[in-house]
């Protein structure tokens, strides 16, 4: 090792040193040590770099030559690749802001103050077309469409006389209107603004922009938007689609609203303004009731069905309800409400009853659906409560809705208000109703209704509903069955003889078995008892249970299949054990016990054991008229 080396120690000389050892220390050690350094001034050029030459004022050693970057470097092009070894850190506006921004300068052009045009706090997006005027090919940001909102770069943070600086994401500070914690949208209204409610209107766009984190400062998100979409009555037949507002609740809560059960008929003609039920859920209210069919208002409701294919009306139904204002009484418009005092005049209206007056308290609905009918007539809408069935409230819904020949479709929001009468409720008999309001019809008008909706959102408005879906017509039936059900088939009317053949009944009527075990009614031995369970629970015990025979239709008997008779006509036969069957004339054959849960039929005479028995039945469990 030698000279060469830079860790190389020069070794000292002694008193007893030889003169060659004097000698070989000059020539060989401190001589080409010495030859080999030469010391140079230096400087940091552009500031980029830092130069430091160690001497006694620092720390480092003399002849130490210290070159490294500086921590803030300016100015740099890069012509090439740039490979980062170690950590990248980009941002931090000071020491105490060690937030990261990205900011994108827009030069504005020659002669072009940007200043005089934006601000700090100014959303803006880009243009491709419009430089200059259009200040360097940025604009004042809107969530006003599609096309508008996917151009969105940010908000300004400074402005110059030649450029503009946008936080396109990250820290900004110096706005104003900001909260810790809140979210903001770019306005859909107001270009250039962020606001904090998200935009309900169809086509527009909600686009998060802004989370606060003080009154002045946030973090910029800049996420694309998502559009409001019409998912309503406008969307095509039968799609389905979610909803984008995850406090929506997508569950049509009207029952038969597209008017496929029909189970009390589908024609009602000639009808004066005693209350009833039409299509199944669906009532026509009259207050006061004394109206006399002379001078009070009279009316038609028919079942009628679309053609096949039609477009007009989403969701692909199947019917429509018809109503034909026949005689109307002059001079007696408006609301009236039970037990009310001074209020002349009537209220009448087509309405489908739902449990629970209190099903909507305090919530906003939505009630839409498609009407056409007699041109240049309006329609209002409206929400009637009862607590007993008897008294109740009645809400205007929305605005008068104009109506014309060829099908429109109808919306409605409305924020349901508290239950002014104070009677209990009775589980039973309160309801909630939803309704039209046809009293204001001119004689000989009529309106047709179809796929009528109810939708609730607990706490605010609804934005839209889902597509209208096909309904299932078995589905809706059975949600009536609740309060109204038979055996018969929809296609198939009270009475009607339902047997394949005279002596085999088809898939209509249920069947009992006599069996040896009696019964007792009324305290008296009876041939037997049969517990039947409906399919659907009834909201109570029907009011009326009527029975028919499927060989012959007539009410209060049923058909004894091995006898092949109507119970009332088998006295004199006998059965398969010899017995023989007794029936006197005028005394009823079968009896009932009335349920919520089902009945409970008892076999009183035309039968004996063995036999085997059809019947067809009505059960009626709705709300009182």
């Amino acid at each position: 090792m030698g000279v060469e080396d830079n860790y190389y120690q020069i070794p000292g000389l002694t008193a007893t040193s030889t003169f060659y050892e004097w000698v070989t220390k000059e020539n060989t050690d401190i001589i080409p040590k010495l030859n080999r350094v030469t010391i140079y001034g230096a400087s940091a050029g552009d500031g980029n770099i830092g130069i430091t030459i160690g001497s006694t004022g620092n720390s480092y050693d003399a002849g130490d030559l210290i070159v490294s970057l500086n921590p803030t470097i300016s100015g740099i092009t890069i012509s090439g690749d740039l490979r980062v070894n170690g950590s990248l850190f980009h941002g931090g506006n000071s020491a105490d802001n060690p937030f990261v921004s990205t900011i994108t300068r827009i030069m504005t052009g020659t002669g072009v103050t940007a200043s005089d045009i934006f601000t700090v706090g100014d959303v803006v997006r880009g243009v491709s077309v419009g430089f200059p005027n259009e200040r360097g090919g940025i604009t004042f940001a809107i969530a006003d469409k599609e096309e508008n909102s996917k151009t969105t770069l940010g908000v300004v943070k400074e402005t110059a006389v030649t450029y503009v600086d946008v936080v396109t994401e990250g820290f900004i500070n110096g706005l104003s209107g900001l909260t810790q914690g809140g979210l903001f949208y770019v306005s859909a209204t107001g270009p250039g603004t962020f606001v904090t409610n998200k935009t309900t209107t169809v086509g527009q766009v909600v686009q998060p922009l802004i989370v606060g984190m003080g009154i002045s400062s946030g973090i910029v998100l800049n996420q694309l938007g998502t559009v409001v979409a019409d998912v309503g009555i406008t969307g095509p037949a039968g799609a389905t689609a979610q909803p984008t507002d995850p406090i929506f609740v997508s569950r049509n809560q009207m029952i038969n609203g597209n008017y496929d059960v029909w189970q009390r008929g589908t024609v009602f003609a000639g009808l004066t303004a005693s209350n009833r039920y039409l299509a199944d859920r669906w009532a026509h209210f009259t207050d006061p009731l004394s109206i006399s069919s002379g001078g009070g208002p009279r009316y038609s409701a028919s079942q009628f069905a679309f053609a096949a294919g039609q477009q007009e009306v989403a969701g692909d139904p199947v019917y429509y309800m018809g109503v034909t204002f026949e005689h109307g009484a002059s001079g007696t418009t408006g609301f009236h409400s039970s037990g009310d005092s001074g209020v002349s005049g009537y209220f009448m209206g087509i309405e489908n009853r739902l449990e629970n007056p209190e099903r909507f308290l305090g919530e906003t609905i939505r009630i839409d659906g498609y009407i056409k009918g007699s041109t240049g007539c309006t329609l209002d809408f409206y929400l009637r409560r009862s607590h007993n069935g008897v008294t109740y409230d009645i809400e205007e819904v929305g605005s008068s809705h104009f109506i014309s020949s060829d099908w429109k479709a109808f919306g409605s929001d409305h924020i349901v208000g508290p239950l002014g009468k104070t009677a209990s409720l009775n589980p039973t008999e309160g309801y909630v109703a939803i309704g039209v309001k046809i009293n204001e019809l001119p004689t000989g008008n009529s309106i047709d209704l179809a796929n009528f909706r109810v939708f609730s959102a607990q706490g605010a408005t609804l934005v839209g509903t889902p597509f209208r879906e096909k309904t299932n017509p078995e589905e809706e039936r059975l949600k009536c069955s609740r309060f109204y059900q038979r055996t018969y088939a929809l296609d198939e009317s009270d009475g009607d003889v339902t047997t394949f053949t005279f002596f085999e009944p088809n898939f209509s009527p249920i069947r009992l078995n006599v069996s040896p075990t009696p019964g007792i009614t009324s305290g008296k031995a009876t041939q037997s008892e049969n517990y039947y369970k409906f399919p659907v629970e009834m909201i109570k015990a029907p009011k009326t249970l009527v029975f028919y025979s499927p060989q012959s239709g007539v009410s209060g008997d049923a058909y004894n299949r091995t006898a092949r008779l109507d119970m009332r006509l088998s006295s004199g036969t006998q059965g398969f054990m010899g017995q023989q069957r007794v029936h006197t004339a005028g005394a009823p054959t079968i009896s009932t016990t009335l349920k919520a849960k089902g009945v409970i039929f008892n076999i009183l005479s035309g039968a004996v054991v063995l036999d085997e028995i059809y019947l067809n039945y009505v059960a009626d469990s709705d709300f009182s008229l």
